[in-house]
Order: C-alpha cells, then sequence, then structure tokens
C-alpha cells in the first residue's frame, strides 16, 4: 500500500506540473522541460521500487543457495 500511496502523490504533482505549465506551451520548452522532470520521477520511483524488491527478497534467496550447495558436501560426509 505505501508504493501505491507514494505512485498517486507522484502522479498528481505531475499532472499539477502540467496544469501549472499549460499557460505558456506556447513556447514548447516548457512542455519538454515538464515531460523530461516526470520521466525522471518515474524513474526514480521505479527504481526505488525495485530496490526495496530486491533488498527483501535477496536474502532468502541467497540462503536458498547456499542451502543448495552445501547440500551435496552433507551427503558426501553422511549428515
Amino acid at each position: 500500500m505505501h508504493h501505491s500511496s507514494k505512485a498517486s502523490i507522484l502522479w498528481r504533482s505531475a499532472f499539477l506540473m502540467v496544469q501549472l505549465s499549460h499557460p505558456y506551451i506556447a513556447t514548447g520548452k516548457t512542455i519538454a522541460l515538464t515531460m523530461r522532470t516526470f520521466v525522471g520521477r518515474m524513474m526514480s520511483l521505479l527504481f526505488s521500487m525495485l530496490s526495496r524488491f530486491a533488498i527483501a527478497f535477496l536474502p532468502r534467496s541467497k540462503r536458498l543457495v547456499d542451502s543448495k550447495l552445501e547440500a551435496p558436501l552433507r551427503l558426501e560426509k553422511g549428515y
């Protein structure tokens, strides 16, 4: 739920940027800057979510790999 609320806040801030820049569309530069900012924020959010996902599941995956690597050693030693 935390991620969806963060995404919701990000989406609203991006929408607000578009709304604020609307009167200045004639230059075209404002839209480019707004889109670049929006894409940058979305990429940052995605990276943050992927990082948290990796941190959450990496220790568990590492334990599984370690246990599979140790299994043949246990068989050889007769444990």
